[in-house]
């Protein structure tokens, strides 16, 4: 199977315990729990991801893929996968709500519907680390693979880490 069409490594600053994917950074829209995947939530035009830590940068790997990618389980904590309504792009935005100029367009081929596929690692240890410095070597890593594809129901591949089953079981 070919590969992505475009892979990007890139640190994230993160604020609050959150950031979002967004098509437009002027108008993050509202999203509340529950949080069935234990990872990210969605909403027309919007996703709120959840990491581990509470402010400071974390790892993310964008890919755009032109079908969806081989599942890969190992060395993640846990895989989930939602689908996203995309009205014109949809862009990873930083505490703060400014988009990540290197990290790639997720809605790729315009308006419609995506599969985004949310793969973490090291949630247990940001959140143990709450914060880190600027200088400071994240301790969590995120990748979101991104797809057209219809709208079908969240999917939880695996769910292993203690901040995904606090997630899970909380009410809304």
């Amino acid at each position: 199977m070919p590969g992505p069409l475009r892979e990007v490594r890139a640190r994230l600053f993160v604020a609050e315990g959150q950031y979002v994917i967004v098509g437009d950074v002027e108008r993050v829209p509202g999203i509340r729990q529950p949080v069935a995947t234990g990872v990210v939530v969605t909403a027309p035009d919007g996703a709120l991801l959840l990491p581990g830590m509470n402010t400071g940068d974390i790892w993310v790997r964008a890919e755009t893929w032109a079908a969806a990618p081989p599942l890969e389980l190992a060395g993640w904590d846990d895989v989930v996968e939602v689908s996203y309504a995309a009205t014109t792009e949809a862009r990873l935005c930083e505490g703060g709500g400014r988009a990540h100029e290197a990290l790639p367009d997720l809605a790729w081929d315009g308006p419609g519907t995506y599969r985004l596929r949310v793969s973490t690692r090291g949630r247990d240890a940001g959140a143990a680390a709450d914060w880190l410095d600027d200088d400071e070597e994240p301790v969590e890593e995120h990748r979101i693979q991104s797809w057209p594809a219809p709208a079908s129901p969240p999917v939880v591949h695996k769910a292993t880490d203690e901040l995904g089953a606090y997630w899970r079981s909380t009410p809304g």
